[in-house]
């Protein structure tokens, strides 16, 4: 649902959207600029056809929802990047390295909290997704 900006209501069968809201109360969704898969200008790109990216943009930090269609868990999905503030840019294989971080809130079951490096591989659960938030790097 994040990859067009939507979660369910309560009460739902499809699960309980509050850990996502949790998430954009940490981030800060409000005033944030969504730029969606599907558009030209979004900044974040997959490289795949069955995994999309869509971005939530902020001026020091940008939320990234990841959505995967595949049916076996992506195991080693580089994300490119690009336009990033502070020169967090690139291919997502090195560009975005050094003063920022991939952070992965945990979500109640849904996906564990760990610090990623932008520039590396990521995990994505088999026909299920991630929220990623890129924020400069807590030294």
């Amino acid at each position: 649902g994040m990859l067009y900006g939507m979660t369910c209501r309560l009460p739902h069968e499809s699960g309980d959207p509050r850990p996502v809201w949790r998430v954009w109360d940490m981030f800060g969704m409000a005033g944030s600029r969504m730029l969606g898969y599907w558009s030209v200008n979004c900044p974040v790109r997959t490289g795949r056809e069955d995994v999309l990216a869509t971005v939530y943009e902020k001026d020091d930090s940008r939320l990234i929802a990841v959505g995967s269609w595949c049916k076996d868990e992506v195991r080693e999905l580089y994300l490119e990047m690009e336009g990033y503030p502070g020169g967090a840019a690139g291919n997502g294989r090195g560009g975005a390295a050094g003063a920022w971080e991939l952070y992965s809130p945990g979500m109640g079951g849904r996906q564990d909290e760990e610090v990623l490096d932008p520039s590396g591989p990521i995990r994505v659960p088999a026909e299920q997704g991630r929220l990623l938030i890129l924020r400069k790097r807590k030294d």
